[in-house]
């Protein structure tokens, strides 16, 4: 996978674990945490049980929870302008990823991104489908969208259908938030 994803890693250990001896055993190796460089899947999915361990959760517990901060990291962080551009809506966003993602390919050849396809678009419903050469993301993916629906100040539901392989259909249902 790739550095910015350890890097996500590290930001959610400093900003939300309270130990700090956890936070410093993060910073140990700091040539994992090359935001442009790929790494082994291997070396990411260890990343990702250390830190879930770190906050005594099982993955699927803590997976969700890393999408939603990556989304944040994201956004309030290096790749702002990248986040800004890809759109002003839900859909927008979500329609402009595999442009995003066919960058991040030609900058970074060994990298295999996930494809998202807007299968089915109308107020308040998107049906997107998911496809990547990894298995076991589909709570981070939930993530990923929970942390949309906060970027844009959304209420909403996610329901999923696995169709072959790695491949996932989520049923994203959303509404405005209304401050009262």
């Amino acid at each position: 996978m790739y550095g910015m994803i350890h890097r996500a890693l590290l930001n959610m250990i400093e900003e939300q674990h309270p130990d700090p001896a956890v936070r410093a055993a993060f910073h140990q190796d700091p040539a994992l945490f090359i935001s442009a460089s790929t790494y082994d899947d291997a070396v990411t999915f260890g990343l990702v049980q250390k830190a879930a361990a770190a906050f005594d959760l099982d993955l699927p517990q803590f997976l969700p929870r890393f999408g939603l901060h990556w989304i944040r990291f994201a956004a309030e962080g290096p790749y702002r302008p990248i986040i800004d551009f890809m759109g002003d809506s839900l859909p927008d966003f979500i329609g402009s990823l595999n442009t995003m993602h066919q960058g991040v390919r030609e900058s970074m050849p060994g990298a295999a991104m996930p494809t998202f396809d807007v299968i089915e678009s109308r107020d308040g419903y998107l049906c997107v489908r998911y496809s990547s050469c990894r298995s076991g993301l589909r709570p981070f993916v939930e993530g990923l969208f929970l942390g949309l629906f906060d970027r844009f100040r959304l209420a909403g539901d996610i329901r999923v259908r696995s169709l072959e392989g790695n491949d996932l259909e989520f049923a994203l249902t959303f509404a405005p938030i209304v401050n009262p």
